[in-house]
């Protein structure tokens, strides 16, 4: 990543850095501490926007007749959190105000705090429950208040899932499931570290702090993690380590919680299906106009997918001769999951890698682009030129998309050297205005 060496300098009128302290997932610097103080100050301001509309509704006469649901829509927005499956990305504020003649009905009392678990997904079906509506059967979605929820069932809810996609130009796949006090993160592409350049998030201070702190090893071990490969799975303790800070997935002590919790995930994952296992660009083209009859019709090959893709899982033989198999199969999405699986796991077996060396010349540039890549990183220096001759055969603006976060990947993490000359692109597939911020970064 390349940025000013001279970081722009802010006033902290009325922001006082030194009474705010930072995670211990981020450096202590002046940065993150401002960063940290004026988010506070921003959120002090919000409450008071929100104060103000109470007291609209107060002076209208309307706050005994209006249900108020105040709520974030994701975490919150320091480094690593909106966008990532940490919980400091995940659990946002809810606080919901109930007009005194109703709560009897509903079972509530003022000032009381559930603790059972809600997501976003569950807001739909409430709001019609409160409405006294019928909730559709295909709707997603659990009321957590309404007549006839019962408030002593809520207060024990404690699952919830989590997904992480695309974010703007900057493409991961991580999905997640938390029950009780255990969290376990799933990370199906884990080379793309979270520390990958996205436009949106690097404008921001303190993020460009932490990639010039990670590049002049000025970070301890926990805070460049950021920036380093994730393992395919992690479980976490959020009760004890609130920052997930300790991995336990490989402490044998956890092993029940580690399994029980994989086991909820691919349950979820194949009651959808998750259509993700697809490229976005194979979505756009084929499932856009139904997506629930696409992920119907291909729930066998979502199926298989994931199968493959959860080998990074497996030890001994039979995943490698199972990854050996996707990566000759006739199916392009097979070779896909099996070289990012591969990629993942660091395999570099002698056959993995001449299966690898011949998807070089598939006919998916997608498929081209992640051997190169995982070629580069098994030491091969020698592809910069094949990997523009790749970009060149994208179709589809999504399709580059994919094949330029590979790129990036390779340019910051592993230290190649390549020049594209966007200029030779078509309009048609480099107008679009991800691959645009991430044309201008590689330009850069």
């Amino acid at each position: 990543m390349h940025f000013n060496d001279t970081l722009i300098s802010r006033g902290l009128d009325g922001v006082d850095i030194d009474t705010v302290s930072v995670q211990p997932n981020h450096p202590d610097s002046e940065i993150f501490r401002f960063t940290k103080a004026y988010y506070q100050n921003r959120i002090q301001k919000m409450d008071d926007e929100v104060g103000q509309v109470v007291a609209s509704l107060e002076k209208d006469d309307l706050m005994e007749n209006t249900i108020i649901f105040y709520f974030g829509d994701h975490g919150g927005v320091l480094p690593g959190s909106k966008g990532y499956l940490y919980e400091t990305g995940l659990h946002i504020p809810l606080v919901v105000y109930i007009p005194e003649k109703y709560r009897d009905d509903l079972g509530v009392t003022a000032g009381i705090e559930n603790s059972g678990f809600v997501s976003f997904v569950d807001f739909g079906a409430t709001v019609l429950k409160l409405a006294g509506q019928e909730i559709p059967r295909k709707m997603d979605g659990k009321p957590f208040l309404g007549l006839g929820v019962d408030m002593d069932e809520v207060q024990q809810r404690d699952l919830t899932f989590g997904y992480a996609d695309r974010f703007d130009e900057k493409y991961d796949m991580v999905r997640s499931v938390r029950k009780g006090a255990y969290k376990y993160i799933r990370s199906y592409q884990p080379f793309f570290v979270d520390g990958l350049m996205n436009n949106y998030r690097y404008k921001q201070l303190a993020y460009q702090d932490w990639w010039h702190k990670f590049i002049s090893d000025d970070l301890n071990d926990v805070q460049a993690r950021f920036f380093k490969p994730r393992r395919p799975e992690m479980l976490f303790n959020i009760e004890d380590d609130p920052y997930e800070i300790n991995d336990l997935s490989e402490n044998i002590e956890f092993k029940n919680e580690l399994e029980d919790l994989r086991a909820e995930l691919d349950g979820w994952i194949m009651e959808m299906p998750d259509l993700s296992f697809f490229p976005e660009y194979e979505l756009i083209n084929s499932a856009a106009e139904d997506p629930i009859e696409f992920g119907r019709r291909k729930k066998e090959q979502i199926q298989r997918y994931h199968e493959i893709a959860n080998l990074a899982l497996k030890k001994g033989n039979s995943a490698i001769e199972r990854l050996q198999q996707a990566l000759s199969s006739a199916d392009p999405f097979d070779r896909y999951w099996a070289i990012n699986t591969a990629m993942g796991m660091r395999l570099n077996s002698h056959r993995i890698l001449k299966l690898i060396s011949g998807i070089l010349n598939d006919d998916i540039p997608l498929n081209q682009i992640a051997a190169a890549a995982y070629l580069k990183m098994d030491g091969e220096d020698n592809l910069s030129s094949r990997i523009v001759e790749i970009l060149h055969e994208a179709t589809y603006p999504a399709e580059l998309l994919m094949m330029l976060n590979y790129v990036v990947l390779l340019r910051d993490f592993h230290n190649m050297d390549i020049e594209i000359d966007f200029d030779a692109f078509p309009n048609d597939i480099i107008g679009n205005d991800e691959v645009q911020r991430r044309i201008y970064y590689l330009s850069s």
